[in-house]
């Protein structure tokens, strides 16, 4: 919410991806803790596994049809290499 409102005021966007950053690593803290307790929790639990695959490959395709060539040369750039 913290990050929508940041560029809702046109605050720096840095800040926002920042933000979203730290919430996404304190939801995997979160998640991995409740593994520990024994609880499981899925993002999807109305949908099977062939509905969400579908869904997965229908949003794939929607990106690829959206970005343009400079759009993929930068993510292409952005790539994290070999991390050894």
């Amino acid at each position: 919410m913290a990050a929508a409102e940041t560029r809702r005021a046109e605050g720096d966007p840095q800040r926002a991806r920042d933000l979203l950053d730290v919430a996404f690593l304190e939801l995997m803290k979160f998640r991995a803790t409740m593994r520990r307790l024994g609880v499981s929790l899925t993002p999807f639990p109305l949908e099977t596994v062939e509905e969400r695959r579908r869904g997965l490959l229908e949003s794939a395709d929607r990106l690829r049809k959206a970005l343009s060539d400079e759009d993929w040369r930068v993510l292409e750039q952005a790539r994290t290499r070999d991390l050894r």
